[in-house]
């Protein structure tokens, strides 16, 4: 445990190696889509608590919880209870630009890659389990934008 913790935590605090001033040229130079004033008071439109439920109800059954422990079938079954409390931390989350630390945290697993050795610790893949609190929030957020993505994203990618 002690080698993987030093190799993943030597990986993960290597430097980016970008400057701030490349970054600023990268955003500069390229095209940004502009949404239509319609568009943007769409998207900028208060979540639902009828958002929250839909979200909660199209969660695979089958994905792993984070860190909490909760799985997408206790948040179906008491899904009446939990979406306008949701709803509520939400739009605070939303109001104040900060993220309550439920939806900060990850439980990190790693997994051995195929063919891969075993004894070594690059052969292993990281993945963040997130806390199914976030994976609402994200559903939402893709549920939103889903009906302007052609206009963000070419037809071939």
């Amino acid at each position: 445990m002690q080698v993987f913790t030093e190799y993943f935590t030597q990986l993960y605090a290597a430097p980016v190696g970008l400057r701030e001033a490349d970054v600023q040229e990268y955003f500069e130079n390229i095209a940004l889509v502009w949404f239509e004033e319609a568009h943007r008071a769409y998207l900028d439109m208060p979540f639902t608590v009828e958002e929250v439920a839909a979200a909660i109800l199209s969660l695979p059954g089958d994905k792993s919880p984070g860190v909490d422990g909760l799985t997408p079938a206790f948040y179906k079954e008491y899904v009446d209870i939990l979406a306008p409390c949701l709803l509520e931390v939400y739009a605070e989350s939303l109001e104040t630009g900060s993220l309550p630390a439920s939806l900060r945290e990850a439980l990190i697993i790693t997994v051995l890659k195929p063919g891969k050795d075993p004894t070594r610790c690059d052969s292993y893949r990281p993945l963040s389990m997130i806390n199914i609190d976030n994976k609402i929030l994200a559903k939402m957020i893709v549920t939103r934008l889903q009906p302007l993505l052609s206009r963000l994203v070419l037809p071939d990618q």
